[in-house]
């Protein structure tokens, strides 16, 4: 944070969201940087972004400020796309939005923001993204529920591609009353 070129930097939080402590700013501000970092060294530019888990699209709006001519996918669940949503057209008021309701009309790559429910994954073009992201949310996943986004990934990106995964390396979860630890090497990598 001390490094004066990272692209989000802690003034630029505190000029946009005050002086916050809010975590979940900062921890997308760091994916970001992270992110931009990967693309620089890779000389690779990334134009539509699948977003996995997106919460509240912080981390879509700091990429989007960087990078104003990027378009966006968010998938999420029902409950959490309104969030998103808010926070982004706050900022960006003037982007185009389809929403979820809207999407298996007229899913186009040329929106700015296109949000997609965990059940709508299947009307997402094939070879359509660049890139994606996961950010901490397959930690917080049913190994059955990662597998699917695994093959929503293989489908969607193109060939060339960069896929950034931040997730525990070992999270336990209550699924079917049962603890089971989800482990970030067990994902279906291959």
């Amino acid at each position: 944070w001390k490094n004066s070129s990272a692209a989000i930097t802690t003034q630029s939080i505190f000029s946009e969201y005050g002086f916050t402590e809010d975590y979940n700013i900062f921890k997308n501000a760091f994916i970001c940087n992270s992110i931009v970092n990967v693309e620089k060294k890779r000389s690779y530019i990334s134009k539509n972004i699948l977003e996995i888990g997106s919460g509240t699209g912080t981390l879509t709006r700091f990429i989007k400020e960087l990078y104003p001519n990027r378009r966006f996918t968010l998938v999420d669940l029902p409950f959490n796309i309104p969030f998103a949503f808010l926070n982004l057209i706050n900022r960006y008021e003037d982007a185009s939005f389809l929403l979820p309701n809207e999407y298996e009309y007229k899913a186009d790559s040329l929106v700015d923001f296109s949000f997609v429910t965990n059940n709508q994954i299947n009307l997402i073009p094939d070879s359509l993204f660049d890139s994606a992201v996961n950010a901490m949310s397959f930690q917080e996943m049913r190994k059955e529920d990662i597998e699917i986004y695994f093959a929503l990934l293989r489908r969607t990106l193109k060939k060339e591609n960069i896929f950034f995964c931040l997730n525990a390396v070992e999270k336990p979860m209550i699924v079917n009353g049962k603890e089971v630890a989800i482990r970030f090497s067990e994902y279906p990598w291959d």
